[in-house]
């Protein structure tokens, strides 16, 4: 069970960074200076490029169900954590008797 937690923290953090990273770049293809024959052609393509990554996020999903990011993980922490008190209030209470 610790082996799947641990998996799925790191698929969460590797899609998180990823898509911080793609944020980024969105900005630094902008401060590209290219020089050369297809220099106009090659700064259309990296300006439209720019804005298509800075207009279209880049998104990780199941199946368009939910976003894999952090926020899934706290979600699910938290679904076990109240499903646990509810439990927890219903368990039967044993009483012991000491002679």
């Amino acid at each position: 069970m610790l082996l799947s937690i641990l998996f799925v923290v790191i698929e969460l953090a590797s899609c998180e960074s990823c898509t911080k990273e793609v944020n980024l770049l969105a900005f630094l293809v902008t401060s590209l200076e290219l020089n050369g024959e297809y220099a106009n052609i090659f700064d259309l393509l990296l300006e439209n490029f720019s804005l298509q990554l800075m207009h279209e996020p880049i998104v990780f999903s199941v199946a368009g169900v939910f976003r894999l990011n952090f926020t899934l993980l706290r979600a699910m922490v938290a679904g076990i954590t109240t499903y646990m008190v509810i439990f927890i209030q219903f368990m039967p209470k044993l009483s012991y008797k000491f002679y």
